[in-house]
């Protein structure tokens, strides 16, 4: 059985998983696959929580675990919050700054 535990401040939610799919040629000493499972719900306000996976085979314990960073559902559009400089000019070569709100993260690296 695979375990798989949410750590969310002093909170631990447990659940298992839902399937998994292991390629062409995996053995019990390395293999490569597709495990899906379900994420139980967080308080409003959570953003990061660490998830942690376990299997125990034939006495022989092993986990891995990695953070998951939940983003808020966006609603609207995207708001500007600050802009640098404030006003906009007739000069060439400008750099302006902007802070957005309501607008989702861009992949990395840009």
């Amino acid at each position: 059985d695979i375990t798989v535990s949410v750590l969310e401040g002093a909170r631990r939610v447990i659940t298992g998983a839902v399937s998994l799919e292991q390629e062409a040629g995996s053995t019990l000493t390395s293999s490569t696959g597709t495990l899906v499972f379900r994420s139980p719900a967080v308080p409003a306000g959570t953003t990061t929580v660490t998830f942690t996976l376990s299997t125990s085979i034939s006495g022989i314990f092993k986990a891995a675990s990695f953070p998951f960073t939940y983003r808020p559902a966006l609603s609207g559009p995207p708001v500007v919050l600050d802009a640098d400089p404030p006003q906009l000019g007739e000069e060439e070569d400008l750099e302006l700054h902007l802070d957005l709100g309501n607008a989702p993260s861009l992949p990395r690296p840009f």
